[in-house]
């Protein structure tokens, strides 16, 4: 394509669409990564592939993470086959959204979409984990945690928090990891015992949820003092009337209202100050108004 994005003008766009966090800045794993996936999108685009079919495979590899754990033979075979599923589809979800950022064709559905597909495919994850030998109530909150974390994050950001609010301990690819490298020892685990297989995927799982956990005290934490700011430090107090409202409100006109019930003819309301007649009037003979000065 003639129009391709360079990395620069490709990492501004991203950073506009991920709460300026800007990839060039980050460490550089996440920076080969996210240069990675800028590349594979450029290639995609020139295919013309839209980025919502990007979707739908990252979708359909995460949900034949669990099968391959059913259907594989027993042995390594199937935590190898999932952990390069979790893979696979990890790259994918990053992908799609180089796709949409080069080709232009970022919307608000898109994201509604590629949200919905994380958690869908977390859930296949999860799934995994279990049938490999990781306890229910484990898996069961992990998941929840997940969930919540970017539950709390979008109602956040739509109670006003800049975007993201911050990186935690707890975000995907935290997760992504885990799963990746428990199901990797998880295979090389039935090479020496069978039996270690359970015991490494309660291990990776109760790692995601104290990840999850302690991610969620770090989003609540940022959230709060995010909205603090956002919120008025008290109630505002009843507003202050105009000059002569007072007056009008009782019946009576403001000092140089025109007769006929007009205000001021086009100029402020001063101050006026007294005559001498009206000094004379007020002051006892012989006695001088106090000077400004003293």
């Amino acid at each position: 394509m003639s129009n391709r994005l360079t990395w620069d003008e490709y990492a501004i766009k991203w950073a506009r669409l991920h709460g300026g966090f800007d990839p060039r800045m980050a460490t550089t794993s996440v920076r080969r990564w996210l240069r990675m996936s800028y590349v594979l999108g450029c290639a995609l685009a020139r295919l013309h592939v839209p980025p919502t079919a990007v979707t739908v495979v990252g979708v359909l590899l995460c949900v034949g993470v669990p099968v391959a754990i059913v259907q594989a033979p027993p042995g390594p075979l199937g935590p190898l086959l999932a952990a390069a599923l979790v893979v696979l589809a990890a790259v994918a979800d990053s992908i799609d959204g180089a796709v949409a950022v080069v080709t232009g064709r970022t919307t608000r559905l898109g994201y509604v979409y590629d949200s919905l597909a994380d958690r869908v495919g977390e859930v296949c994850w999860l799934v995994a984990l279990w049938l490999v030998g990781a306890p229910g109530v484990l898996v069961v909150a992990a998941g929840a945690l997940s969930w919540l974390h970017e539950y709390t994050r979008a109602r956040s950001v739509s109670a006003g928090m800049k975007e993201i609010g911050t990186v935690t301990v707890g975000e995907r690819p935290s997760r992504v990891s885990i799963v990746v490298v428990g199901l990797l020892v998880a295979a090389l685990a039935q090479l020496i015992m069978p039996e270690l297989a359970a015991g490494t995927m309660t291990v990776a799982t109760a790692i995601w949820v104290l990840l999850g956990f302690f991610g969620m005290v770090q989003l609540l934490s940022v959230v709060r003092r995010s909205l603090d700011k956002t919120d008025s430090p008290g109630r505002p107090g009843p507003a202050r009337q105009p000059a002569g409202a007072a007056g009008a409100a009782e019946g009576r006109a403001p000092v140089g209202a025109e007769p006929g019930g007009r205000g001021p003819s086009g100029k402020e309301l001063v101050r006026r100050e007294p005559t001498e007649v009206e000094l004379t009037v007020r002051e006892p003979p012989g006695t001088e108004p106090p000077h400004p000065g003293r």
